[in-house]
């Protein structure tokens, strides 16, 4: 069996490499590289969800808590609209169908804003600037319903429209904020049992 290098490792030799790197070759390989992980994310999720519908999150950029300038792209099968967050892109798969297609991408944060406050653009950026007015007016989930022509409702939206039912699947509701109190006075010395003596007998 071969031994891979960690990511320690591989961060290391990365922030000690001088080598100039094309930076399409660079765009290629990892456009390549996300592609393959979205495909194993997605016929993972299809065999989990028994749904006809769910979404694909693509969360870019995520630094990594213990090594220093590494940064990952994180996939995750989602069975509602997420909440939208910039270095997103999510997609939506339709089961029957076997359609897929791309929901929103959201840049990072300081592009937002730029394209937040812009006059509407006319470019291949337009449509990203749809989105980033809609986050911003908190119309967010409407406008890509409206755009994508689905149906399909937030975590949110499921839970208030199918409350009753998840309170009758749950069983009974109890009500966490009210605890009994220990009532002391049941406690006597002959009804307390020695650990040991009870795991001896």
């Amino acid at each position: 069996m071969v031994k891979r290098k960690t990511v320690g490792e591989q961060s290391l030799i990365a922030r000690s490499d001088s080598t100039r790197y094309d930076p399409l070759e660079v765009a290629e390989q990892e456009v390549k590289d996300l592609n393959k992980e979205f495909l194993i994310c997605l016929e993972k999720h299809k065999k989990i969800f028994d749904e006809d519908e769910f979404c694909i999150v693509l969360q870019r950029n995520v630094t990594d808590p213990l090594i220093a300038g590494v940064r990952r792209n994180k996939f995750f099968g989602w069975l509602w609209l997420p909440q939208p967050r910039p270095f997103q892109t999510v997609f939506y798969y339709h089961k029957p169908t076997e359609s897929c297609k791309r929901l929103w991408s959201l840049p990072d944060p300081n592009t937002m804003a730029i394209l937040g406050s812009m006059p509407n653009l006319h470019t291949r950026n337009a449509r990203i600037q749809a989105w980033v007015k809609a986050f911003y007016d908190g119309t967010f989930h409407e406008y890509i319903r409206m755009e994508s022509q689905i149906n399909m409702l937030t975590q949110a939206e499921y839970s208030d429209l199918h409350n009753e039912e998840i309170i009758k699947a749950r069983g009974e509701n109890v009500d966490g904020r009210i605890t009994d109190s220990f009532d002391f006075s049941k406690v006597f010395s002959d009804k307390v049992i020695d650990p040991v003596e009870a795991g001896l007998n």
